[in-house]
């Protein structure tokens, strides 16, 4: 019935020759929940009511919807944090429980290691839609606005929950905390103080995940436990290396079985993956063996792919 009510609604809505919403904003209204929904009419008199409420809060002007493309059989790496989330999140999102869950989730490591596409895999995995927090966004040049914008996020965040919620790269959104009271008057201070509360507060099932860099300019109570739960950190090894090069060949359906590790010791020593290189810098070396064969009209197998590594460049 909750279901069906959010379609009734936007047909209800659709009627009212002055109402007529927009296709955006019919297909805005889609991601609300449909409980979401049917709380919002129950406690209002008209759908005029909603229709305000929707209006000054469900244009997303802060997050924006993400595609769910990857999912973790194609990321290498990761395998603690994968690991995490089948075997103790998810099916403690499936519980009905007053316990605050542990939904506040950092990923750290340098840029290329996958942590933007991981959020991506755990959105799949636990069937949430995703919404990246666009950070530029929050910021406005008269005072007061840039915090009205915060809280704005966050009655963003409540309308799509449950869903994963994703701040990239959010040491770029209090890269001025440290001379905030003179540079801006205070304004990234009160951003970050205000992001501290709303995270130790957090008690849904949406999912935040924030992804991190560097932690060079942040202050120390950021990493602070009671704001993130879990903090998980990939750094490029022997065995992720190899572990990246087995989910890209998966990826780029040039096989579709797991390899013996001499086999792929031998492909990471032919592409000259070195441990120190991320899964960006593995991924643009397989991709380089793919294009070499495409040019040359050679088909795309397990096969042809050994033959081809190591003369890419030739």
């Amino acid at each position: 019935k909750i279901i069906n009510y959010r379609s009734e609604y936007i047909k209800m809505v659709n009627k009212d020759s002055k109402l007529k919403l927009n296709l955006q904003e019919i297909e805005m209204l889609k991601h609300l929940s449909g409980q979401k929904i049917f709380n919002i009419a129950m406690n209002s008199d008209t759908h005029k009511d909603i229709l305000k409420w929707y209006s000054n809060i469900l244009l997303f002007k802060i997050i924006e919807p993400m595609k769910r493309i990857h999912s973790f059989e194609n990321i290498g790496g990761w395998m603690v944090l994968k690991k995490f989330i089948t075997y103790k999140l998810k099916p403690l999102l499936n519980i009905k429980t007053d316990i605050p869950l542990p939904t506040n989730i950092l990923l750290r490591g340098k840029s290329g290691t996958g942590k933007t596409i991981m959020a991506e895999a755990i959105a799949k995995e636990l069937g949430y839609n995703i919404y990246r927090v666009d950070t530029g966004k929050l910021y406005n040049k008269y005072l007061g606005n840039t915090e009205e914008n915060m809280r704005i996020l966050w009655q963003e965040i409540e309308a799509v929950s449950p869903s994963v919620i994703l701040f990239d790269e959010i040491e770029k959104l209090f890269a001025g905390y440290t001379s905030s009271d003179s540079v801006d008057g205070g304004t990234t201070a009160r951003l970050f103080g205000y992001m501290l509360y709303r995270l130790q507060q957090h008690n849904s099932k949406s999912v935040i995940i924030g992804t991190l860099n560097s932690e060079q300019n942040l202050p120390a109570e950021f990493l602070r436990k009671g704001r993130w739960d879990y903090s998980f950190e990939e750094i490029p090894t022997h065995t992720y290396t190899l572990r990246v090069i087995q989910a890209l060949l998966i990826k780029y359906n040039i096989l579709d079985f797991n390899l013996k590790t001499s086999v792929l010791k031998d492909i990471a020593n032919k592409i000259n993956a070195f441990d120190k290189d991320t899964g960006a810098d593995i991924d643009t070396k397989i991709r380089g063996v793919i294009y070499k064969m495409l040019i040359e009209g050679i088909a795309i197998n397990f096969t042809n792919f050994l033959d081809s590594i190591g003369s890419e460049n030739e």
